[in-house]
Parts: structure tokens; C-alpha cells; sequence
């Protein structure tokens, strides 16, 4: 490669622990041969540690024109970053509360919202917390081979809730029964 009359040689080395290139830099003028070594620090992204979430964008486009208030949405952010693998989540919601800067009943008021437009599922209760876990239309976190069973998981119980009150919505489809049967 050359550039203002230089050549550079296509002799580049890489480490792991940061970044050494190395390179041979030709003066085309004179002939002068220079040997390069720069060393380029690694840096880490500031959020890579904390763990990855695959998310619809078709979802993402329903959160964004929900009804949903921007402090059900605070919470909402706040759940999915405690997102665990299989989609669940133990949300103690004084902790959370904390975290966000909110007053605790905003943050059970929220969660409940969330849990009325099907966006998390109630589960069981572990100690004191409510355990939750967000539907996969969502988003999903978790091994691929297992995200076919927990959607068949999910239906299941979408369909058994819907057995106990028909204005239940689907999980997947996001209509009542009644909304299918009309």
C-alpha cells in the first residue's frame, strides 16, 4: 500500500492482550527502509459483561407506541436488565425501586401494568419477591434449541388462563379469544 510516497508492507502482526501492529515503511524518494511497532492498549466495551438479550424490533415498535407511561417503561428497562437465562426474572421491588430512583408502589404499579399487556408473566413466589419472566414475543435470552419450548411452555399457559377468563390475550398473537371468535 502507498501513501505520500511511502509504501507499506502488508506485515501486520495482532495480540491478544492489546493491539500490536507492526509494519515495514519503504521511502519511495530515498529508499529508506524504517521497521514500525505500535502498541494500541485493549480497551474493553463498557457494557460488555453485562450479558446480551435478543429483542423483537416488531416489539419493540408495539412497547414504543403503547400506552405505557415512561415510568412503566423505567421499570420495564430496569427488568430486562436483571433479565436471567429462560427469560426469568426475581424482581424484588424495593431493590429496584432503589435502583431507579422511584417510590416502591410506582414500581408495583408498573409491574403490574406490564403484566396486564402480557409483556412479563407472573410466576411463583421465592421468599417474599414475585418471580416474572417476559414473554418471548418480547425478547428471549437463553439457548436457541430452548426457545421453541418455552414458547410451547407460554401457549400452554396462555391457554389454560384463557380457559378462566376469555378476555385473556394471547401471548402470541396478542388477541382475546372473544377478539377470535367475532
Amino acid at each position: 500500500m502507498m501513501h505520500n510516497g511511502i509504501t507499506y508492507d502488508s506485515y501486520w502482526k495482532r495480540e491478544m492482550a492489546g493491539k500490536i501492529i507492526q509494519g515495514r515503511v519503504i521511502n519511495e524518494a530515498t529508499g529508506e527502509t524504517m521497521n514500525l511497532a505500535l502498541y494500541q492498549p485493549k480497551t474493553t466495551h463498557p457494557y460488555r459483561h453485562g450479558g446480551f438479550v435478543q429483542m423483537s424490533q416488531e416489539a419493540l415498535m408495539q412497547l414504543a407506541q403503547s400506552d405505557l407511561t415512561g415510568e412503566d417503561m423505567k421499570v420495564l428497562f430496569a427488568l430486562l436488565a436483571r433479565l436471567d437465562f429462560e427469560n426469568y426474572l426475581q424482581a424484588p421491588q424495593g431493590e429496584i425501586a432503589e435502583q431507579i430512583g422511584m417510590q416502591r408502589q410506582n414500581v408495583t404499579r408498573s409491574i403490574k401494568h406490564l403484566c396486564e399487556r402480557n409483556i412479563i408473566i407472573m410466576g411463583a413466589k421465592v421468599g417474599r419477591s414475585n418471580t416474572y419472566r417476559l414473554c418471548p414475543s418480547f425478547g428471549f435470552k437463553g439457548k436457541s434449541k430452548n426457545y421453541g419450548k418455552m414458547m410451547a411452555d407460554i401457549s400452554k399457559f396462555a391457554q389454560e388462563a384463557a380457559q378462566r377468563d376469555p378476555n385473556t390475550i394471547d401471548l402470541i398473537d396478542g388477541t382475546t379469544d372473544r377478539e377470535k371468535a367475532a
